[in-house]
Protein backbone atom coordinates (compact mmCIF):
# COMPACT_ATOMS: atom_id res chain seq x y z
CA UNK A 1 0.00 0.00 0.00
CA UNK A 2 1.63 3.17 -1.02
CA UNK A 3 1.03 6.29 1.54
CA UNK A 4 2.47 10.38 1.77
CA UNK A 5 2.66 11.87 5.22
CA UNK A 6 2.17 15.61 5.11
CA UNK A 7 4.90 17.55 6.48
CA UNK A 8 4.62 20.83 8.32
CA UNK A 9 3.39 23.74 6.10
CA UNK A 10 4.24 27.15 7.23
CA UNK A 11 1.11 29.58 7.71
CA UNK A 12 1.35 32.81 5.28
CA UNK A 13 1.91 35.58 6.58
CA UNK A 14 -1.41 38.41 7.25
CA UNK A 15 -0.80 41.67 6.56
CA UNK A 16 -3.89 43.87 7.74
CA UNK A 17 -3.27 46.37 5.48
CA UNK A 18 -3.74 44.51 2.66
CA UNK A 19 -7.17 42.47 1.92
CA UNK A 20 -5.91 38.85 2.92
CA UNK A 21 -6.10 36.75 -0.37
CA UNK A 22 -4.74 33.12 1.09
CA UNK A 23 -2.48 31.62 -1.30
CA UNK A 24 -3.13 28.24 -2.67
CA UNK A 25 -1.20 25.72 -0.36
CA UNK A 26 1.08 23.22 -1.37
CA UNK A 27 -0.66 20.04 -2.34
CA UNK A 28 0.37 16.75 -0.38
CA UNK A 29 2.62 15.82 -3.41
CA UNK A 30 4.80 18.89 -3.19
CA UNK A 31 5.06 18.92 0.64
CA UNK A 32 4.94 15.00 1.58
CA UNK A 33 7.24 12.22 1.95
CA UNK A 34 6.08 8.97 0.47
CA UNK A 35 6.28 5.45 1.02
CA UNK A 36 5.42 1.72 0.64
CA UNK A 37 4.19 -0.52 3.63
CA UNK A 38 3.97 -3.85 3.06
CA UNK A 39 1.67 -5.46 5.67
CA UNK A 40 -0.27 -8.76 6.33
CA UNK A 41 -3.02 -9.19 3.86
CA UNK A 42 -5.97 -12.49 3.77
CA UNK A 43 -4.38 -15.32 2.60
CA UNK A 44 -6.32 -16.67 -0.40
CA UNK A 45 -8.88 -19.26 -0.38
CA UNK A 46 -6.57 -21.60 -2.07
CA UNK A 47 -3.96 -22.79 0.51
CA UNK A 48 -2.12 -25.49 -1.31
CA UNK A 49 1.34 -25.19 -1.69
CA UNK A 50 1.66 -24.60 -5.21
CA UNK A 51 -0.83 -20.95 -4.51
CA UNK A 52 1.66 -20.18 -2.00
CA UNK A 53 4.99 -20.42 -3.60
CA UNK A 54 3.56 -18.19 -6.44
CA UNK A 55 2.23 -15.71 -4.25
CA UNK A 56 5.85 -15.81 -2.73
CA UNK A 57 7.32 -15.63 -5.98
CA UNK A 58 5.14 -12.26 -6.58
CA UNK A 59 6.12 -10.95 -3.52
CA UNK A 60 10.40 -11.55 -4.21
CA UNK A 61 9.93 -9.05 -7.34
CA UNK A 62 8.37 -6.56 -5.11
CA UNK A 63 11.06 -6.88 -2.29
CA UNK A 64 13.74 -6.24 -5.36
CA UNK A 65 11.48 -2.93 -6.31
CA UNK A 66 12.24 -1.57 -2.80
CA UNK A 67 15.90 -2.92 -3.19
CA UNK A 68 15.38 -5.14 -0.34
CA UNK A 69 17.23 -7.53 -1.78
CA UNK A 70 19.45 -5.28 -3.82
CA UNK A 71 21.13 -7.14 -7.29
CA UNK A 72 19.06 -8.24 -9.69
CA UNK A 73 21.14 -11.41 -10.23
CA UNK A 74 19.94 -12.22 -6.60
CA UNK A 75 16.36 -11.70 -7.32
CA UNK A 76 16.42 -13.41 -10.52
CA UNK A 77 18.19 -16.35 -8.66
CA UNK A 78 15.97 -16.23 -6.18
CA UNK A 79 12.81 -16.25 -8.40
CA UNK A 80 13.95 -18.68 -10.59
CA UNK A 81 14.40 -21.34 -7.52
CA UNK A 82 10.29 -20.49 -6.38
CA UNK A 83 9.48 -20.42 -9.95
CA UNK A 84 11.27 -24.41 -10.43
CA UNK A 85 9.09 -25.17 -7.07
CA UNK A 86 5.60 -24.06 -7.69
CA UNK A 87 6.33 -26.08 -11.38
CA UNK A 88 7.00 -28.84 -9.24
CA UNK A 89 4.04 -28.38 -7.26
CA UNK A 90 1.83 -28.05 -9.61
CA UNK A 91 2.87 -31.01 -11.23
CA UNK A 92 2.23 -32.93 -7.92
CA UNK A 93 6.08 -33.50 -7.88
CA UNK A 94 6.35 -33.29 -4.11
CA UNK A 95 9.74 -34.52 -3.40
CA UNK A 96 11.49 -32.76 -6.16
CA UNK A 97 9.45 -28.90 -4.74
CA UNK A 98 10.64 -29.60 -1.31
CA UNK A 99 14.44 -30.25 -2.10
CA UNK A 100 13.78 -27.10 -4.41
CA UNK A 101 12.39 -25.11 -1.77
CA UNK A 102 15.40 -26.19 0.86
CA UNK A 103 17.92 -24.76 -1.72
CA UNK A 104 15.40 -21.39 -1.96
CA UNK A 105 15.91 -21.07 1.54
CA UNK A 106 20.07 -22.22 2.00
CA UNK A 107 20.65 -19.69 -0.69
CA UNK A 108 18.10 -17.20 0.84
CA UNK A 109 20.32 -17.50 3.96
CA UNK A 110 24.16 -17.17 2.08
CA UNK A 111 22.82 -14.15 0.61
CA UNK A 112 21.29 -12.65 3.98
CA UNK A 113 23.21 -9.51 5.29
CA UNK A 114 25.00 -9.45 2.11
CA UNK A 115 22.40 -8.87 -0.93
CA UNK A 116 19.05 -9.73 1.43
CA UNK A 117 18.35 -7.47 3.92
CA UNK A 118 16.92 -8.29 7.31
CA UNK A 119 13.45 -7.22 6.74
CA UNK A 120 13.61 -9.67 3.22
CA UNK A 121 15.19 -12.55 4.72
CA UNK A 122 12.85 -12.72 7.71
CA UNK A 123 9.52 -12.37 5.63
CA UNK A 124 10.30 -14.70 2.46
CA UNK A 125 12.22 -17.41 5.10
CA UNK A 126 8.75 -17.64 7.29
CA UNK A 127 6.31 -17.82 4.29
CA UNK A 128 8.48 -20.41 2.36
CA UNK A 129 9.09 -22.56 5.28
CA UNK A 130 5.65 -22.54 6.16
CA UNK A 131 4.94 -23.87 2.47
CA UNK A 132 7.41 -26.58 3.01
CA UNK A 133 5.07 -27.49 6.25
CA UNK A 134 2.28 -27.76 3.91
CA UNK A 135 4.01 -30.22 1.03
CA UNK A 136 2.54 -33.73 2.00
CA UNK A 137 5.81 -36.15 3.19
CA UNK A 138 6.21 -38.93 0.81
Amino acid sequence: MEYHVRGHTELPHYDESEPWVAERPPSLWENSVSGLMLGIVPYPDDTSPAVLTWRALRRIGRLCDLSWIDRRDACDSLKQRLDDAARSLARGQDNAARRQLGAFLDELGGQRGNRVNESAYWLLRTNVEYVVSLIPQS
